[in-house]
């Protein structure tokens, strides 16, 4: 939670005051400043403390944009934990090659299994023969049209579509969404097919080496702990976050 106390311009007064948390349940510090900034930091030596950064739709530096993984809106009937997939796929054998690994930011960070029915290149006659997976996409059906949400409504009529649809057919670089703000960096690494990102992750569908090290770079962690939101007082890394004024890429890769 954050307190901000704000005043009219002609009443502003000379001494400001922030109050900072080693951790959750140690006492506040408190810090007396001529100017802070809109990030709630120390604006006194700043040029201009009242700056702050525009969000931009692609990087403007020349890197590849990350995108948000894979979202279903399904209600939970196309994944599956490690029994549920067993009882599954005991009951409809032929679905084993439609069932990907669904990777969140939490079985990147902590380990664990999940699983999501990937039917986007499934042929109407393969569905056809398979009556537990047409239970399913029957179910996905009647929870899309049951929606108060329009476009979820309109996603009835693709229901072997997801919402968002990535399904990475080679190596991706990805990060999580939200992690522990008591990490000094966010954990970043690369998955690969047939992992299916899940929208808690953040992906680089094409990285490179220099991508990789500039994600993980102290600069950039700086950045990110400035200007990134928060899940309560964890990291919630957002598009925003990754653009970080780098070097244009040409000049690294050079």
């Amino acid at each position: 939670m954050v307190i901000i106390g704000l005043d009219a311009a002609e009443q502003v007064p000379t001494r400001r005051r922030l109050f900072s948390y080693e951790g959750k349940v140690d006492e506040p510090l408190e810090s007396n400043h001529a100017a802070i900034s809109p990030y709630l930091i120390d604006g006194s030596g700043l040029a201009n403390p009242h700056v702050v950064v525009r969000e931009e739709t692609r990087p403007i530096n020349g890197f590849e944009r990350l995108i948000t993984g894979s979202k279903p809106i399904d209600n939970g009937h196309y994944i599956f934990n490690v029994e549920q997939r067993s009882a599954f796929l005991e009951a409809e054998p032929g679905a084993h090659e439609f069932l990907r690994p669904f990777v969140g930011a939490r079985e990147f960070l902590q380990g664990g299994a999940r699983w999501i029915l990937a039917l986007h290149e499934a042929a109407p006659n393969i569905l056809a023969n398979m009556p537990q997976v047409q239970n399913r996409i029957a179910a996905v059906r009647k929870y899309r049209q049951s929606s108060k949400s329009k476009p979820t409504n309109k996603l009835a009529e693709t229901p072997t579509l997801w919402h968002v649809n990535i399904v990475p057919t080679t190596p991706f670089l990805v990060l999580p969404e939200v992690s522990s703000e008591r990490r000094e960096y966010i954990p970043v690494g690369w998955l690969q097919p047939p992992a299916v990102p899940s929208n808690k992750l953040r992906l680089l569908p094409n990285a490179t080496l220099a991508d990789f090290a500039l994600l993980t770079s102290t600069m950039h962690m700086a950045w990110m702990r400035l200007i990134a939101g928060r899940m309560k007082s964890d990291y919630s890394y957002s598009v925003v976050s990754s653009t970080t004024h780098f070097p244009p890429r040409r000049d690294i890769a050079g």
